[in-house]
């Protein structure tokens, strides 16, 4: 399997110079091919469970709060795709959006209340390298269907 770009759950640092190690981490994104006219990134946020679910729509509510240019996708109770549990998903509308994708994986991390978060963006390398090479996992990284991209 090929590794993340990034991947990082500040729950796991064990002191504050780890915490300020891990807050260092981010995308590159002047090192991406983005595809011309498509949204930058995507997000999709995982949850299993009643617990779970309640919790991602917190995070859903307050996130297009926090980001407000951020656009909502579906939200869907059952894996689709290449994506093994149930989730929802938004993106980042418009190109130049994707100037703050650090913020909203800052954000994220600080307020994912255990979930696991995939951020991947859309690239000329394809569907695969997007959701392995490129991804940002935040908390557990999920085993992604990649037969179903």
């Amino acid at each position: 399997s090929v590794a993340p770009l990034v991947w990082f759950d500040l729950s796991m640092a064990s002191s504050d110079k780890a915490s300020a190690d891990v807050m260092e981490l981010t995308v590159d994104i002047n090192a991406l091919p983005f595809v011309p006219g498509r949204n930058p990134f995507d997000i999709h946020v995982y949850f299993s469970g009643a617990a779970e679910s309640t919790a991602a729509a917190a995070l859903r509510t307050d996130l297009l709060l926090a980001f407000k240019w951020l656009r909502p996708q579906g939200w869907w109770p059952e894996p689709i795709g290449p994506h093994p549990q149930p989730m929802f998903e938004v993106d980042f509308a418009a190109y130049e959006n994707k100037d703050h994708v650090n913020d909203v994986i800052r954000w994220l991390e600080a307020n994912r209340n255990g979930l696991a978060i995939l951020v991947h963006p859309h690239t000329t390398h394809g569907p695969l390298k997007d959701h392995t090479t490129h991804a940002v996992w935040l908390g557990n990284q999920l085993p992604l269907l990649l037969h179903k991209l």
